[in-house]
């Protein structure tokens, strides 16, 4: 059944499994990124090998949240024509903002209490490391400064791509929506090239913020992919079945393989290429998902919409899950111990965190933009009179 006919609802949950998929790639590559890549022990070295080195993919899941987020967030605009900005920022603030703020406090007690420097890879060795700073507590919740965004937690520095590019999106899509494909695609793509030549030529110390002009692309393919999304359902129908396998099984080379493809090692991704050969394995991913009736029925399926439901405090809570056991158990348990604990740990934490966190966000992001909604539709009808 193409997407273009499948329910608003079901289409919805095909994403959100996606998501939620992607997010346990997360949870697999960063304990495959504890140890280097000359001192992994077996089994962190079978993450490496293709199909576990797709569950394992971390950073392409995150280009995958990126595509995600515009493809979803480009909804509404594409379907009502318009948005209400600051309806919109309320619900995205309780969305993303809060529950960070929850998982931030986590993480800085995590620091202040086992911070040390253990024998395992400069990626462990960035966060912490030293006792919290609190002005660098500071620049986390407001997001200003240049500032070291995985001291506390690994996976923050995404999110402060994803809040930037929130406050910003509504305009973005706009621009999208009236502008052909492609110059959307090259302009974004030359900012892509202007931020990596500049952090490789010209280092400074607005440097992070002009990462985010790299992550633009990816919003920017999402938000085609809703676009011409009945489009490309009618092309696929079109397709063999052999040239849609072939093209599946390229897609997840492609997303699981940039940084070797791209010249890249397995923990540096300094050139943009990389991330461009993720993100286009990514983008055909994604077609399949909302395309293939086999991958409905997978994603679909009742584990997949949990994993999807729970995705978002499963990347806010893992990695504070992960140095927590690290500290706690490295040289006293075994690898496979360690990983077992870690996963039913994180299993646990991310339900309680949804449950107390995560959707009492969600359901206050919902009053409050009905609120406004409401004051909003009044002042038209006093006006009207």
């Amino acid at each position: 059944m193409p997407s273009s006919i499948l329910p608003k609802t079901a289409r919805v949950e095909v994403l959100d499994s996606l998501r939620g998929l992607a997010a346990l790639t997360v949870v697999f590559g960063h304990f495959r990124n504890l140890w280097d890549g000359h001192a992994q022990p077996k089994v962190v070295q079978i993450f490496l090998l293709l199909p576990l080195r797709l569950i394992s993919s971390g950073h392409a899941a995150v280009l995958f949240f990126f595509l995600l987020s515009g493809f979803v967030l480009s909804i509404p605009i594409i379907r009502d024509g318009t948005q209400v900005y600051h309806i919109y920022l309320i619900r995205r603030i309780c969305r993303i903002y809060i529950p960070y703020l929850f998982a931030l406090a986590f993480a800085v007690l995590g620091a202040y209490y086992l911070h040390d420097n253990l024998p395992l890879s400069p990626w462990f060795q960035r966060t912490w490391s030293q006792a919290p700073n609190w002005n660098l507590v500071g620049q986390h919740v407001l997001f200003l400064g240049e500032y070291k965004c995985d001291q506390f937690n690994a996976a923050f520095w995404s999110l402060i791509v994803e809040m930037r590019i929130s406050i910003i999106f509504p305009l973005l899509c706009w621009i999208v929506l009236r502008i052909r494909p492609i110059y959307s695609v090259a302009t974004t793509l030359l900012l892509s090239i202007t931020w990596n030549w500049i952090s490789l030529h010209q280092p400074t110390k607005a440097l992070q913020a002009l990462a985010t002009l790299h992550f633009l692309l990816f919003f920017v393919i999402g938000i085609l992919l809703s676009q011409y999304s009945s489009t490309i359902a009618k092309y696929y129908l079109r397709l063999s079945q052999r040239t849609k396998i072939m093209a599946i099984l390229s897609s997840v080379v492609l997303y699981a393989f940039g940084p070797v493809l791209g010249g890249a090692t397995f923990t540096t991704f300094d050139a943009p290429i990389t991330d461009w050969i993720s993100g286009l394995g990514a983008a055909g991913i994604i077609v399949f998902a909302l395309n293939s009736a086999g991958m409905h029925k997978t994603l679909l399926h009742p584990i997949c919409k949990i994993l999807g439901k729970l995705s978002y405090s499963m990347y806010l809570m893992h990695a504070t899950v992960l140095f927590t056991l690290i500290h706690l158990l490295y040289g006293r348990c075994n690898y496979v111990v360690i990983f077992a604990a870690y996963m039913i740990c994180v299993a646990i934490i991310t339900w309680l965190f949804y449950l107390a966190v995560e959707k009492p966000s969600i359901r206050i992001g919902r009053y409050l933009g009905q609120v406004l909604k409401k004051s909003k539709d009044e002042e038209r009808t006093i006006a009207v009179v």
